[in-house]
């Protein structure tokens, strides 16, 4: 747990009884303890996880251009980068993906949650987008992190480097994340295609 290098790790347990209650299988959606939040099954705990984990670098890397580029001149520039049009705009459209897919995972885990607190069983539509979300965040992460590191220039890669750190953890959480395209497609499938649906609003 939490090593440097990947993070990831082998172990065995050699000539140890382990009682049945103490065992699960990794990808039943059949809870074995009584709490709500386990009926959302291993994908929709991951949501509490890995999603989370995908936003806060986003974030981080957000505050941390922002801080870079408040000082940061460049040639070609009349003023510091953080006062240049074409970064404000960028910022403003990065930051905007931010709060979209935050508010996307929120929605997408409380719906879920509500549906296991009222003791009705997760539709296969409602983990489609769990599924979904943990991808999205995780792919939305490593898009705002790849802007910031841009414009942040030899900053993002010196050692320490809060950004530089962003940057490594978010090509690692990528590359743990391999099936991305097969959560789409399989979110795709389970959905239908369906096209979301919108109050509307009629004239007077």
């Amino acid at each position: 747990m939490g090593l440097v290098g990947t993070g990831s790790y082998d172990y065995a347990v050699h000539d140890r009884f382990i009682p049945d209650k103490f065992t699960m299988e990794t990808f039943s959606t059949t809870p074995v303890r009584s709490e709500p939040v386990y009926r959302l099954g291993l994908l929709g705990i991951g949501v509490g996880g890995h999603a989370p984990v995908a936003l806060g670098l986003a974030k981080r890397a957000l505050e941390e251009i922002v801080r870079i580029v408040a000082n940061k001149a460049r040639p070609g520039y009349a003023m510091v980068v953080g006062e240049s049009e074409l970064f404000r705009r960028e910022f403003s459209k990065y930051e905007a993906l931010y709060q979209a897919t935050r508010l996307y995972v929120y929605a997408a885990h409380e719906d879920a949650e509500a549906s296991a607190r009222a003791g009705v069983e997760i539709t296969e539509d409602q983990r489609a987008r769990l599924r979904q979300v943990i991808t999205w965040s995780q792919e939305v992460a490593g898009e705002i992190v790849a802007f910031a590191h841009h414009w942040a220039g030899s900053q993002s890669i010196r050692n320490p480097s809060a950004l530089g750190r962003c940057v490594r953890d978010a090509a690692h959480a990528g590359r743990s994340d391999h099936p991305r395209r097969r959560r789409h497609t399989d979110h795709a499938r389970v959905r239908r295609l369906k096209t979301p649906v919108h109050s509307q609003r009629k004239d007077p």
